[in-house]
């Protein structure tokens, strides 16, 4: 849904912030990342956190988790789908 409807309207309808046009460009590459299935493995997860580090940076925002406090755990859900 997200690089079949949502990614292609948000390209057609462009954004004209800088600050969004980044945050979507940054969006994009881990939709794209997540559509290979990379997160599935802990070194694609890791691959997947990196830019969202740099997403929506500034304004005084704060993530609910931190980088460091994040860990890869295979769920049932990504066991099965690697079995497949």
């Amino acid at each position: 849904m997200l690089s079949g409807i949502i990614i292609p309207f948000f390209n057609k309808f462009n954004f004209l912030s800088p600050n969004q046009k980044r945050n979507f460009s940054i969006f994009k590459e881990i939709i794209r990342l997540m559509d290979t299935g990379i997160h599935l493995s802990e070194e694609g997860f890791n691959k997947i956190i990196d830019p969202r580090e740099i997403l929506n940076k500034g304004k005084g925002r704060k993530r609910k988790y931190e980088k460091d406090n994040l860990n890869y755990e295979k769920s049932p859900e990504t066991i099965r789908q690697n079995r497949q």
